[in-house]
């Protein structure tokens, strides 16, 4: 029985390798460059930057603790695309007044979702998801990963949103 069990357990793994060494590539550097890109056409949209489009912030327990978000189109390399632009802010004294009175001030993330043409990720509607900082740079997590192109963590939470669509209401 245990030597069965032995079986199982390295039977698993040598899937679950198989399933890791099979998964879609994420951080990589066309991930890195399509991400200029997308930030580009973000400030083209006014979606982000100097003259970025105003919105109303709004308090958030998911991402950091106070968000505005904005939905709209974009092109990137010939393809049109769905975008939902998540600007996130965080510090001591960040409040939902402090962000709708300067914007510009603690800014701290931006997050994005980008539906790119088909084929990119079929599986998960092929979205792109980026973090980037308040400047337009792709961020790191906390284990040294890029967080830009087919990125896990952003794939597993958006998989459960309500619809389908991998998209989560920000309206109230």
């Amino acid at each position: 029985m245990k030597r069965a069990s032995m079986m199982l357990v390295m039977i698993g793994a040598v899937i679950f390798g198989f399933a890791v060494l099979s998964a879609p590539k994420f951080g990589t550097m066309e991930d890195v460059k399509f991400s200029g890109k997308l930030w580009k056409a973000l400030i083209n949209a006014n979606l982000v930057g100097k003259n970025a489009i105003g919105a109303v912030p709004y308090a958030a327990a998911i991402h950091k603790k106070i968000l505005i978000t904005l939905d709209s189109e974009v092109e990137v390399e010939n393809h049109r695309g769905k975008v939902i632009v998540k600007k996130m802010f965080q510090g001591k004294n960040v409040s939902v007044e402090s962000v709708a009175n300067n914007p510009g001030e603690n800014l701290a993330f931006v997050a994005v979702m980008f539906q790119r043409e088909k084929g990119f990720d079929t599986k998960n509607q092929d979205w792109f998801y980026i973090r980037y900082d308040a400047k337009g740079r792709p961020t790191r997590n906390k284990k040294g990963m890029l967080m830009v192109g087919r990125f896990p963590k952003c794939i597993s939470c958006h998989q459960a949103a309500p619809g389908g669509n991998y998209i989560y209401s920000f309206t109230r």
